[in-house]
């Protein structure tokens, strides 16, 4: 079944490269590249809070849900000084 099964009274199930290959063809649809897109569907899949990157292109071109960082921007937020 291709990693994709029905549990008893559950609904669909689906493994992380299932997620991850849905979250890398939105976000490669949206602008990103692709090689951008597959690190933000990764840190998506993995259920991460936030990603750190030094490439400024991405943290201005995402616009989802994950929180998409340079580490500047992290320190600054974990000790509160924005």
């Amino acid at each position: 079944m291709g990693g994709l099964f029905r549990a008893v009274g559950v609904g669909p199930v689906f493994s992380h490269a299932q997620i991850m290959l849905v979250h890398f063809v939105i976000l490669e649809r949206e602008g990103l590249t692709a090689l951008d897109a597959l690190r933000v569907a990764s840190a998506g899949a993995a259920n991460a809070d936030f990603l750190l990157t030094r490439d400024d292109r991405l943290v201005r071109r995402y616009a989802g849900p994950l929180q998409v960082l340079n580490p500047v921007q992290f320190i600054l937020r974990m000790t509160d000084q924005r």
